[in-house]
């Protein structure tokens, strides 16, 4: 079984296609020793622009194993490439018993792509209606 140590996490990124606002929104997942964290933003995160960020409890053991399990399919074999500009981009940085690691933007390889969707199953339904509120609410005060 998966324990955390101090100072293990792990972040995953999605970041919309280059648009005008509002049609962009990013939002991260944040995993550590105090659960899952959802941090979005309706728009290009930049001052001025609304923050949401939920805090969920998660059992550690599940949130251990989803860290070893990214910084392990970091170090395989698997087929990176360089990131295409304008596309929208998932990535994930994170810390494992004290190193660093990434899975850059761009990647190709159904493993990968299989992670992201288990990270994103993280956040309860209950979070991603209120982040779709929250883009609604943003949404309609845009002056645009």
């Amino acid at each position: 079984m998966e324990t955390l140590q101090v100072g293990d996490s792990l972040t995953y990124f999605h970041c919309d296609a280059s648009v005008p606002p509002p049609g962009h929104m990013e939002y991260e997942i944040r995993l550590n020793t105090s659960g899952v964290e959802l941090c979005y933003w309706p728009d290009y995160p930049v001052s001025g622009c609304h923050e949401l960020c939920l805090q969920f409890e998660i059992p550690a053991e599940e949130v251990a194993s989803r860290i070893s399990a990214a910084y392990h399919l970091s170090h395989c074999d698997c087929v990176f490439r360089e990131d295409d500009t304008g596309n929208s981009r998932d990535w994930v940085t994170g810390i494992y018993g004290g190193e660093y690691f990434k899975i850059p933007a761009g990647i190709t390889g159904g493993p990968v792509l299989a992670l992201f969707a288990v990270l994103k199953a993280l956040v309860p339904e209950e979070g991603w209606k209120k982040a779709a509120e929250h883009r609604r609410a943003y949404r309609m005060s845009d002056p645009a």
